[in-house]
């Protein structure tokens, strides 16, 4: 699934980077300074969830636009990653 979305968007976008964790996913932010990311809600993080990471994203790059990418299409799921700080959010399947 992640090489599809990844060969969608290599053709759209000047880099695309696909990290595992969440130090990773702070490290790319802060060296590659993109001006968007696409934030699994299932991504493994280490003591937070992913929701969280969407919020200390926002809160640490204000201008950075995130989109939230889920296998869950439940409205409470879309409505707390938009309320932290994603822009949109994107039903895998």
């Amino acid at each position: 699934m992640l090489e599809g979305v990844r060969s969608l968007l290599e053709g759209c976008f000047e880099a695309v980077v696909m990290v595992a964790d969440e130090a990773s996913l702070f490290q790319g932010v802060q060296g590659l300074q993109p001006t968007c990311v696409i934030v699994d809600v299932s991504f493994p993080c280490s003591d937070r969830s992913a929701g969280n990471v969407i919020s200390l994203l926002h809160q640490r790059v204000p201008d950075l636009k995130l989109i939230a990418l889920s296998i869950h299409d439940e409205r409470a799921v879309a409505e707390r990653v938009l309320e932290l700080g994603a822009l949109g959010f994107v039903v895998k399947g």
